[in-house]
């Protein structure tokens, strides 16, 4: 539901030459030759198919209102949400969510598509099951969550709860727990942010939201959070506090040539 300005994509030609450790805690990635590179940790391994050039894993999927199944999923570094479902994926498993809401002009690599985000009953990532967490549930008949080849993504919601070294060489993933692994899958206020000048400029805002019963628009600025300036929170800061559930927030918005002071509540609405 957020982003950052993106300069350029590092892919499949990259990490092939390269084991890739990302540390999300220190915000740091390390590269290592494959040739000389030994793995020292406690780590989990997960076995990576990468005949497609995509790192993909199986995984263990419980949507609510269907049977637990398996599927194969791509690891996506650059998707901020945890879990995206390929639509063929979606129509064989009729889930039925006790809530899903429309994400207007959700984008990714593959383009701008129409879908809808709601919860899972459960995602496993190797040994490591994960509770209630968010699922992109895509409508679009074109775009990348349409692909055929694989059932799903999974992003840094679920990565960054742990270090991720990425050792195509030898076709594996390892992941180390963080202190966030067992961190609740909490909603943002329902608004899509990018860092502007700095403010923070609203993308799109999601109808039902706390943004959209607040009064936020698409094309509003940040310019304070509770009478601090937005230029002193970075968008992971940002998206963070917006994510702590009933909590209230005095937002300074540019909206055109107004200044308006607009009280946002947070909670759980998802």
């Amino acid at each position: 539901m957020h982003g950052h300005p993106v300069d350029g994509v590092l892919g499949y030609s990259f990490f092939e030459n390269y084991v890739v450790e990302i540390d999300y805690e220190a915000r740091k990635i390390t590269l290592a030759n494959p040739d000389t590179y030994t793995y020292v940790g406690n780590g989990r391994v997960l076995a990576l198919d990468l005949s497609k050039q995509w790192p993909i894993v199986r995984s263990r999927i419980a949507p609510i209102g269907s049977a637990p199944t398996e599927g194969q999923f791509i690891i996506d570094t650059g998707y901020s949400g945890a879990v995206a479902l390929n639509r063929h994926f979606v129509e064989r498993l009729r889930p039925s969510p006790e809530r899903m809401v429309s994400v207007p002009g959700w984008c990714g690599l593959g383009g701008e598509l129409a879908t809808h985000v709601g919860r899972l009953e459960s995602f496993q990532l190797g040994e490591f099951t994960f509770r209630r967490p968010f699922a992109l549930f895509p409508e679009a008949k074109a775009g990348a969550l349409t692909w055929q080849g694989f059932d799903g993504v999974v992003g840094s919601e679920i990565l960054q709860r742990f270090r991720v070294i990425f050792d195509y060489r030898r076709s594996r993933m390892i992941l180390e727990p963080g202190p966030a692994l067992a961190k609740p899958f909490e909603p943002d206020i329902g608004a899509s942010l990018m860092p502007e000048g700095g403010t923070f400029k609203i993308l799109n805002v999601i109808e039902d939201s706390p943004a959209s019963k607040a009064g936020l628009r698409k094309g509003d600025a940040i310019i304070t959070v509770n009478k601090r300036p937005s230029r002193d929170f970075s968008l992971e800061q940002i998206t963070q506090i917006f994510s702590i559930p009933n909590k209230k927030y005095a937002l300074g918005i540019r909206r055109g040539n107004e200044t308006l002071q607009i009280k946002v509540k947070t909670k759980r609405w998802i």
